[in-house]
């Protein structure tokens, strides 16, 4: 907030006192960005009245010693592209040390009243607390594309010795050459967690730098040339990794139906047949198909598509995460309110129908620190500071 009033002054200065030095205070935008979100947030719901619309849920990864539980509204039926900001709204915000089951069934039955109905189904990973909570309410439940085929690919991969040894060289290689002149040739970082949701880029990489191995310097051919004794799991990687790539893009695209899931059971199966297949290819082709036609089978006789990616959530928690406060100890705190005008404001049209002088004014800064009692945890970092404060 700071550099907004940064930016707001050299506008000003700019355009000789267009302002006329009545600048407001990052505090004093801080406290209009949580009127805003709060009274999105609480009026959430609304739009979606007697329509069918589709859950989505996941948590973050620990803030300190608490987790975010996110769910968003999204159109029950997909519309040819993947879910924008735009399409999707913010139901629950919540805020726990820990979710389980039953907690999750609570969650989810909270932002069922909201919206007046429950949900046509809900979309969330394949966390077993998540899983369980959203069994226990008794709507469907749709396993993320993404998630279900990482941990297929963690099955197949993880431990398996040349896997194991060609990644770990990966890795040396980093840190080898990372200040040389060879850097720029380097393969992308590896994640530490969720890797095998994310394998596109390196094994990306792998393919062009063996394509490429000829054509570069002796220096950069001595320092990649380990390469070509894994040329044999790079081509399977690369064939896996554009299978799952075709699968993953026409179902977030077109959702899951029984049309679909024939049609991208059978692109799995070429890793089956495919003159190169192993015993590897074969199991994840076999389990990938399993997958689609299971998420199919649960919408059988509806003749309808569903959405089975949840990587809207994952954006959202992308974009609170840039903007959280980076000391872990204030844990989640009220700014995460402005998750609930993400999608409202992420289009030159949501901003222009967008009534910021209305919302601020339906909330007073005393109902955000209502909203703070009752709805969040215990700010370490101010407890800390106050514990400090009485020892000296």
């Amino acid at each position: 907030m700071r550099s907004v009033v940064t930016l707001l002054e050299i506008i000003d200065e700019c355009f000789n006192g267009v302002f006329e030095g009545e600048l407001p205070s990052h505090t004093e935008i801080s406290n209009w960005a949580k009127k805003i979100g709060l009274s999105t947030y609480l009026d959430s719901g609304q739009e979606i009245s007697g329509q069918e619309y589709c859950g989505i849920i996941d948590e973050s990864i620990s803030v300190g010693s608490q987790k975010l539980l996110v769910t968003l509204a999204a159109p029950a039926r997909p519309s040819g592209q993947p879910l924008r900001h735009e399409d999707v709204e913010v139901l629950g915000l919540e805020v726990a040390p820990s979710w389980d089951g039953d907690a999750v069934e609570q969650a989810v039955a909270s932002c069922t009243g909201k919206a007046g109905h429950a949900p046509e189904y809900i979309v969330s990973d394949n966390g077993v607390n998540l899983a369980k909570g959203i069994r226990q309410t008794g709507i469907t439940h749709h396993r993320d594309i993404s998630h279900s085929i990482g941990l297929i690919l963690e099955d197949a991969y993880k431990g398996q010795p040349d896997f194991e040894e060609f990644t770990s060289k990966l890795g040396a290689i980093r840190l080898k050459y990372h200040l040389t002149d060879n850097a720029y040739l380097l393969p992308p970082k590896q994640r530490t967690i969720a890797r095998f949701l994310n394998l596109f880029d390196w094994v990306e990489w792998a393919g062009d730098m063996l394509k490429a191995y000829t054509s570069l310097a002796p220096e950069q051919q001595g320092a990649f040339a380990f390469m070509k004794g894994h040329t044999p799991l790079i081509e399977e990687l690369t064939a896996v990794m554009e299978c799952v790539r075709h699968i993953e893009q026409r179902c977030k695209r077109d959702g899951i139906s029984a049309e679909t899931a024939k049609l991208c059971a059978w692109a799995a199966g070429k890793l089956i047949t495919g003159k190169d297949c192993n015993s590897r290819t074969i199991a994840i082709g076999a389990k990938i198909g399993t997958y689609l036609l299971g998420e199919a089978k649960k919408i059988e006789g509806k003749g309808e598509a569903r959405h089975i990616s949840s990587d809207i959530i994952e954006s959202t928690f992308g974009w609170w995460k840039t903007r959280k406060p980076t000391n872990k100890l204030c844990g989640v705190t009220a700014s995460v309110l402005n998750i609930a005008t993400v999608g409202k404001l992420s289009t030159r049209e949501g901003r222009i129908a967008f009534d910021f002088k209305g919302r601020m004014e339906t909330v007073r800064l005393v109902d955000i620190k209502e909203w703070i009692d009752l709805n969040l945890l215990d700010n370490w970092a101010a407890k800390r500071k106050n514990e400090l404060k009485k020892v000296s």
